[in-house]
This record gives structure tokens, sequence and C-alpha cells, in this order.
């Protein structure tokens, strides 16, 4: 999986999309509903893109479409369950995460090697969704997480960023967070993905 370095986008307008965890027919009703106002919109999608229920692989098909679409105007970051996807792929589906998913291939999971996933997820040319995943996206007024605020943006809070009031807020929450670590000012946050 590649690591997408994430840069500072200079936009005043976006949509932001929440967990779609697999429901592609309600996706579909949110982007007509976007694209009925906005012809040519910039998309940011929050994660969780696959559930346990709902059309997988479609929903997979509808992002992948927008992407083609909107050419350098759609972002997904990763969220928990897109990043348990990895996890399991990479782990041979040893968190047994892959296993629940339905609709995500038309065989069973429990009898396929995560290779045989991979290359069908290709084959559909979806794959890249994952691969194409973000930690966060930021923009000269916004930071979008899936959440919690990714422990490597701190620099971002730290030089001053302040969100209208909930910028007393957000610093509070990683005063508080660097707190019950019991670090020291000099010291770096630890890397939490070993806490999912």
């Amino acid at each position: 999986m590649k690591n997408n370095k994430q840069s500072i986008f200079n936009i005043d307008s976006f949509y932001v999309i929440g967990d779609i965890h697999g429901q592609s027919l309600k996706l579909l009703e949110v982007i007509k509903e976007i694209e009925d106002v906005d012809k040519n919109p910039f998309l940011i999608f929050v994660g969780d893109i696959l559930g346990f229920d709902g059309d997988n692989l479609k929903t997979l098909e509808v992002i992948s479409d927008l992407k083609k679409k909107y050419k350098g105007k759609v972002y997904v970051i990763e969220g928990n369950h897109d990043n348990f996807f990895k996890l399991d792929i990479t782990e041979g589906f040893q968190r047994g995460y892959i296993k629940k998913i339905k609709n995500l291939h038309p065989l069973d999971l429990t009898t396929m090697s995560p290779s045989d996933l991979i290359r069908f997820l290709n084959e559909k040319k979806v794959f890249h969704v994952f691969e194409e995943m973000i930690p966060y996206f930021e923009t000269k007024n916004a930071l979008i997480t899936h959440a919690p605020i990714p422990f490597n943006s701190w620099n971002f809070f730290s030089k001053g960023f302040k969100g209208s009031r909930y910028g007393d807020i957000l610093d509070k929450m990683l005063c508080e967070i660097r707190t019950s670590f019991e670090l020291s000012e000099n010291q770096d946050l630890p890397n939490m993905s070993k806490f999912l």
C-alpha cells in the first residue's frame, strides 16, 4: 500500500461525505444531490468505505468512477474500517475483518487468499481506492479527519491553528491527550496505530 504524503489544499468550497459503510445506493443519492447544484464538485470522503452489509463492491466502483470523472478533486480519508481491511490483507486475513464483509466478492471470502482478493479488486479497477487513501485532508482553514485527529498533525495545531470557536476545545483535547500519555514538552506523540 502506498503511504500518501498529504499537502495543504488551497480551496474554498468542497463537500464532505461521511462514513458510507458499503451503502452504495445512499451514496448515489448523495452524489446526485451534490451534482444537481455543482457540476464540478470537490469531494472528500471521510473513510469507512466498507461495511459488513451493503454492496461494498458497488461502493468502491462508484468512488473509483468519481475519481476518474472529477480527476484530482476526489479524496478518500482512511477510516478505521479501511485500515482494518488493509491490515487484514497484509496479515493474511488473520484478523478476520475481511471475512465479515458482505458483497465484496462473488465467492466466499473465507476460501480466498489475500492475493486472490487483491487480484480481483485490481481486475475490477477499484483497488486503487485503497492505495490512494490519505490520513487527513487539510486546507488553509480546515483539517478533516475520520477520527480522531491524526497525531502526525500535532504541528498543525501547535503552529496556532484555531478553528473558530472549536479551536480552544481542540487545543484542550490535544493537551489532555498529551497529559494522558505522560509526555513531556519535548517528546513526540506516540504512534496510535497499535491501539486499533
